[in-house]
């Protein structure tokens, strides 16, 4: 494999901790990349406001994948891959939503537009730590969302996917659990992988320079598609399955670790730690 020159990580259960705060030698080591001249691209479910404030932490200035792949913007923030949801599938979504009495956030670019306030509303706003707009769920038809999420609890989960598998078949939209009591509708084709070869192809970088780190579903795909993918070890087993390297988990610092082996060739076994380039 040639050397690195792109690296991707999801943020929520990968970079950040389980209290969702950046794990600092993660974020040491991702710093290190950047001054190595290694892009660094944080990729995530999560809308484009919601990951500033990391990426403004993390201190490194790069393309984000947002919203699943959904829409991608470059380090100076200008779009580069831009899609939403064709209106008859927002509308059908939003019936479901209506008759099931289910909370929904509609991604619109860079914001987060919410059905109601309440408990759900809270949980999601404590998760992401940023504010959403509250505008009912009949104003959600004015717009075209670049992905619609429902949040319920984890086995009502499962059963909406059922549910909706056959009713969303013929829009071909891309369906995926993201968290336990996530799910989320984006455009036909969209996913992290998609939005990260938007990424690449810009930059000019080839897919066997690119590296990328996740732990849930919707980061499958992207992490097949790199040149190198790892997993978290608190990652679903599907990912851990499809990563080449699987590192420590969250909260022990695995991005550290891989973005070490991904960009520096450090072994496992070598005993290095970030302290030793000082």
């Amino acid at each position: 494999m040639p050397p690195v020159r792109l690296i991707a990580t999801d943020l929520d259960g990968t970079l950040l901790t389980s209290r969702r705060e950046l794990n600092s030698e993660a974020a040491a080591a991702l710093r290190q990349a950047h001054e190595a001249g290694i892009v660094v691209c944080l990729a995530s479910g999560r809308a484009l406001n919601t990951m500033l404030p990391y990426a403004e932490q993390l201190g490194v200035p790069g393309p984000i994948v947002s919203c699943n792949g959904a829409y991608v913007v470059d380090h100076r923030g200008i779009p580069i891959h831009d899609h939403s949801l064709e209106e008859v599938t927002r509308d059908v979504l939003l019936d479901y939503a209506s008759h099931n009495g289910l909370h929904v956030n509609a991604y619109v670019k860079g914001r987060v537009l919410s059905s109601e306030a309440g408990e759900w509303y809270e949980m999601y706003r404590a998760r992401v730590r940023a504010e959403m707009e509250v505008v009912g769920m009949a104003a959600l038809a004015d717009y075209r969302p670049t992905k619609i999420l429902f949040i319920d609890e984890p086995e009502a989960i499962l059963h909406h996917r059922s549910q909706l598998a056959e009713v969303m078949a013929p829009h071909g939209v891309t369906v995926v659990i993201s968290e336990p009591d996530y799910i989320e509708f984006l455009p036909a084709g969209v996913t992290k992988a998609e939005g990260l070869k938007a990424v690449a192809a810009a930059l000019e970088i080839a897919q066997d320079e690119v590296a990328a780190v996740g732990d849930w579903d919707n980061d499958l795909e992207m992490v097949q598609w790199a040149g190198l993918g790892g997993a978290v070890a608190n990652g679903s087993e599907a990912v851990r399955a499809a990563a080449d390297i699987v590192v420590s988990s969250n909260d022990e610092g695995g991005v550290a670790e891989f973005v070490r082996m991904a960009c520096f060739g450090v072994s496992r076994s070598s005993g290095y730690t970030l302290a030793d380039e000082v």
